[in-house]
């Protein structure tokens, strides 16, 4: 009832602040509720999440010309497709999959792979430019403009190595053949992503801790358990 008063209903009536990785969140909470009680009250309201994920999803030409998809954050006409936003959308899309059986958002799962690309960007830290090299999402705005959206925070690493789990595990066999036509160019990806995730580990105690980024001395309450879900594989589990 919480999520439909404040998130369906909303959406309903175009109000541009609702957030597509919420809605993530919350078709997630939709899946294993289903995936656990086979109830069809969750399956409804999980496929109701996932049509409205793909109210995000921006549909764009690559650099060779071919169809790729970003997910954007929000509905206005500027919304950019953060990598948090873009990852958690396909991960709630590739879970609610998993669980349904079937490959009803295959097309926008596999054009949302084809948004990620290799970048150098410059990052304004503290007070200093550092160069970085980054996994980031394509996105030819409809202004002709092309962005490469960083993963430079490791919660942007933790939800896309969270989503790669998923679909790699999947038991649909067309979501089997989006990760085997992908895999060549996004294993290379998916190996930068884990290195630099590697290089913010450190024992504290007896515990391990993420800090936020290579250039970072904390960690905090996103990084800390996506990463930790990423590295422990919980998504590629039944």
């Amino acid at each position: 009832d919480f999520y439909q008063a404040h998130f369906i209903a909303p959406f309903r009536i175009g109000v541009s602040a609702v957030f597509s990785r919420s809605v993530a969140f919350m078709a997630l909470a939709y899946a294993e509720m289903f995936a656990e009680t086979r109830d069809p009250t969750y399956e409804a309201a999980l496929r109701e999440a996932c049509e409205i994920i793909l109210t995000f999803e921006r549909v764009n030409a690559d650099v060779a010309g071919h169809a790729q998809s970003a997910f954007v954050m929000g509905r206005d006409a500027g919304a950019q497709p953060h990598v948090d936003c873009h990852s958690a959308c396909l991960l709630a899309l590739v879970r609610a999959s998993n669980v349904l059986g079937e490959a009803t958002w295959e097309r926008s799962i596999d054009r949302g792979l084809s948004a990620f690309r290799l970048d150098t960007q410059s990052i304004l830290f503290g007070k200093a430019l550092f160069k970085q090299d980054l996994v980031a999402v394509d996105f030819l705005a409809a202004d002709g403009v092309r962005h490469a959206m960083p993963a430079f925070w490791n919660y942007h690493s933790g939800l896309t190595l969270r989503m790669l789990n998923a679909l790699r595990a999947s038991p649909v066999p067309e979501l089997q053949a989006v990760w085997a036509r992908q895999a060549p160019r996004i294993s290379v990806l998916e190996g930068l992503m884990r290195a630099r995730v590697e290089q913010c580990l450190r024992v504290r105690g007896d515990a391990i801790e993420v800090r936020t980024s290579v250039l970072s001395g904390e960690t905090n309450s996103e990084t800390q358990p996506w990463v930790a879900l990423a590295l422990l594989g919980v998504d590629g589990l039944s």
